[in-house]
């Protein structure tokens, strides 16, 4: 197998360096496949773009996808995936990128990786193959990004104290409005977060010479992947379905927006076990047993093995029997909540990709339906 994905790689990459396109490559711990999307959203309006379909940034996807740029392609934009080290570098070096956009450095794989340290390390190999004097766009809010160097590349921040800054952040009727540039925009999405995903695709499509005000009304018009904050309504009850994956960092930064939502009923986060975080595990899920107490949540429902830490520390820190509730599988959670949830309710679901926690919408609705 492993000679196949080389050959595979080689070829991609002849084939990669018969093109002088500028070729955008895209990393980082959580908001990497959103960021991809709205740099590519917005580089379309110059000309045809040639991006991953999907999440396929790994050692097939990537040459796949490299394999499929034709003379009529105006730019490339690749997310770059990993679970062990040297991963990131072989892809870079693959896809010779103009321009490395690294997103944020969080607790991912680290039953593979063991620490942030190491987590950070890795997703600096996209400097591996990016192309003398190439910009390099990295999250100046990141504890371990902002004190990168690279002495034979350009570095652009985006974040608090950059160029590429917002502020005044929040929700409201399903849109996260911001002031940029002086001015008061808004993008059709739910999460805070994606503020940030946003300044950074502002800031790839910057160096291309695209105005910031051009980025903010293309972004206007951008449409949120599936899984990733998504809003359905059943039955008058919100669900913000986040199913797609999990860990310490996407799962914060869920939980941080969803409390600050308004509702009009109760607020219920539905939380499955973040996987792949090795020894740490418990330690990681008993945390957000403690943040849900302190986040305005009214009903904490777990699911999995390891989120019922999450359970037993809330439960320890005061949430009786009538706010939390812990149930081996989805399909068990979604009854509960058949029974539970009321017109008026808003429910988060998170959870990592192998818990399915999609499963759970998908059973209330065929229950309530």
């Amino acid at each position: 197998m492993s000679d196949t994905l080389t050959s595979l790689g080689a070829i991609a990459a002849f084939h990669r360096r018969k093109f002088s396109l500028p070729v955008i490559a895209v990393t980082g711990s959580n908001g990497k496949t959103t960021t991809k999307e709205m740099i590519a959203h917005i580089l379309s309006g110059l000309g045809p773009v040639l991006k991953n379909e999907g999440t396929k940034n790994n050692q097939i996807g990537v040459p796949l996808t490299l394999l499929a740029l034709e003379a009529h392609h105006r730019f490339a934009v690749l997310e770059l995936g990993m679970s062990d080290r040297g991963e990131i570098g072989t892809l870079s070096r693959m896809a010779a990128p103009a321009t490395g956009v690294v997103t944020n450095i969080g607790p991912v794989h680290l039953a593979f990786l063991k620490d942030l340290e190491t987590v950070f390390a890795c997703k600096m190999e996209i400097l591996e193959g990016l192309e003398k004097g190439g910009h390099l766009i990295l999250n100046g809010e990141d504890p371990y990004l902002k004190k990168v160097t690279a002495p034979l590349h350009r570095i652009t921040f985006f974040g608090k104290g950059s160029s590429f800054s917002a502020t005044e952040i929040h929700e409201k009727e399903g849109q996260i409005f911001f002031r940029f540039n002086h001015s008061k925009n808004s993008l059709p999405l739910l999460g805070e977060q994606h503020v940030a995903n946003a300044l950074a695709a502002i800031a790839v499509a910057t160096l291309y010479g695209v105005e910031p005000s051009f980025s903010i009304k293309a972004l206007k018009q951008f449409k949120g992947l599936g899984g990733r904050m998504t809003l359905k309504r059943i039955q008058g009850i919100d669900f913000i379905d986040d199913t797609y994956n999990a860990n310490p960092e996407s799962t914060r930064c869920a939980l941080e927006s969803f409390g600050k939502m308004p509702a009009r009923g109760k607020r219920i986060f539905v939380m499955g076990d973040m996987l792949e975080l090795g020894d740490q595990a418990p330690t990681y899920h008993a945390a957000f047993g403690e943040k849900v107490v302190h986040s305005g949540i009214d009903l904490f429902v777990t699911v999995g093995e390891l989120s019922r830490w999450a359970h037993v520390r809330a439960s320890t820190l005061g949430m009786n029997s009538h706010r939390t509730a812990h149930f081996p599988t989805p399909q068990e959670a979604a009854k509960f909540l058949a029974e539970e949830a009321k017109s008026g309710d808003r429910i988060l679901v998170k959870g990592s990709r192998g818990m399915k926690m999609e499963e759970v919408i998908r059973i209330f609705e065929a229950l309530k339906g």
